[in-house]
C-alpha cells in the first residue's frame, strides 16, 4: 500500500498543479473586462467620463479619460441607469456621481474624481416598493451644474409619479427634493440658476438653490431653453447656441454643422457607427465622438479648428 501511495503522490501533485494552473487561467479569462462604450459626459476640453459595458455581466465600468486616450482611472459599478440622450452621470472638481440600479432600487454612487475611491451611495425612493428599472425615467435621468446633480426618478403608467432631488456633489448629501406629480417627464435641462422640466404639455422651472417653482421673469431663461429643445426638429439637434456660435447635428446629412455668425457653415461628417451627438458630449470647444470600440474628439471652436479631424472608422 505504501508503495502505491508513493507512486500516486507525484501523480496527485501533478494533477493538482494542472488543476491549479487551469483555475488561474480560468480566473484570468473570466475576470471583469470593459468592452463597448455606452456613453460619455464631456467635462472640459481634455477630460470626459466614459461608461463601458462589462463583458460577463450587466455591470458597467466608468472611466476618467483624456482626449489623447489616456485613462486616469477605471471603476466597476452596478448596472448603469442612464442611456444616450438621458445620461446618469455628473461631475464636479472633486467627485463624480453615477446613477445605477441595484437590487431593483435606484442609487447614486459617489466616486472620487482623483482616484475613483467610493465616497458613498444614496438610495432613491427608499420608502417605495422596489422597481425593476430602479425608478429610471426614460427621457431624463441626471443633470448637473458642476456643484450639484439633479436626479429625476419615478415611474410611468397607471401608478405614475416623479421626483427631482438635488445632491451636493462635494458632500453626497441631498440638498432638496420636489414631488412632481404624475405627468410624464419629457425632457429636462439647466440654465444658470434654474432647472427646467418639460412635464406633460407644460414647462416647469425650478430654482436650483432650493427647488422652489419659478414664474414670470425669473423663469424666462428656463422657458426659452425648453422651447429651443422642443423646437428641434427630427432632422436637427441643437448642441450649442450662444447667439454667435451655433453647433447642430444634421441627421439627413449625418454631419455636425458649425456656424459662426454669418460665416459659411462648416460640416463634419459623422461616422455611421458613432452615437448621435448630444449637448453633454460637448465641452471646452471639443465634441466627443462615441464609437463602439473607442472615443474620438472633434475640435469645433475657432481656435482649435485647424486641429479638427474626424477619421471614419
Amino acid at each position: 500500500m505504501s508503495r502505491r501511495l508513493g507512486f500516486l503522490g507525484p501523480v496527485i501533485v501533478l494533477v493538482g498543479a494542472i488543476a491549479a494552473a487551469f483555475g488561474v487561467w480560468w480566473m484570468i479569462r473570466a475576470r471583469s473586462e470593459a468592452t463597448t462604450f455606452v456613453d460619455v459626459l464631456a467635462i472640459d476640453a481634455d477630460l470626459a467620463l466614459a461608461v463601458r459595458r462589462e463583458r460577463t455581466s450587466s455591470r458597467a465600468f466608468v472611466e476618467l479619460r483624456h482626449r489623447d486616450g489616456k485613462v486616469s482611472w477605471q471603476a466597476m459599478v452596478p448596472p448603469y441607469a442612464g442611456q444616450p440622450g438621458a445620461p446618469g452621470l455628473a461631475a464636479s472638481p472633486d467627485a463624480v456621481s453615477v446613477r445605477v440600479v441595484r437590487d431593483q432600487r435606484g442609487e447614486v454612487f459617489g466616486l472620487s474624481m482623483r482616484n475613483a475611491a467610493k465616497l458613498g451611495g444614496l438610495l432613491l425612493a427608499r420608502n417605495r416598493p422596489r422597481d425593476p428599472r430602479g425608478f429610471t425615467l426614460p427621457a431624463a435621468v441626471t443633470s448637473h451644474d458642476g456643484a450639484s446633480s439633479y436626479e429625476l426618478f419615478g415611474r410611468e403608467g397607471s401608478e405614475a409619479w416623479a421626483v427631482v432631488a438635488s445632491i451636493n456633489l462635494a458632500t453626497g448629501k441631498q440638498r432638496w427634493h420636489v414631488e412632481l406629480g404624475a405627468a410624464p417627464i419629457r425632457a429636462a435641462g439647466l440654465v444658470p440658476g434654474a432647472l427646467w422640466l418639460r412635464q406633460g404639455a407644460a414647462v416647469r422651472v425650478l430654482s436650483t438653490a432650493d427647488g422652489a417653482e419659478l414664474t414670470g421673469q425669473a423663469a424666462a431663461a428656463g422657458q426659452a431653453a425648453a422651447e429651443v429643445a422642443a423646437a428641434a426638429s427630427a432632422e436637427q439637434r441643437v448642441l450649442f447656441d450662444d447667439g454667435v456660435l451655433r453647433i447642430t447635428f444634421e441627421r439627413a446629412a449625418r454631419a455636425v454643422q458649425v456656424r459662426r455668425g454669418d460665416a459659411t457653415p462648416v460640416l463634419y461628417p459623422w461616422p455611421e457607427a458613432a452615437l448621435e451627438p448630444w449637448p453633454y458630449h460637448l465641452a471646452g470647444g471639443r465634441l466627443w465622438v462615441v464609437l463602439p470600440d473607442r472615443l474620438q474628439v472633434l475640435a469645433v471652436d475657432e481656435a482649435a479648428r485647424a486641429e479638427a479631424t474626424l477619421p471614419r472608422p
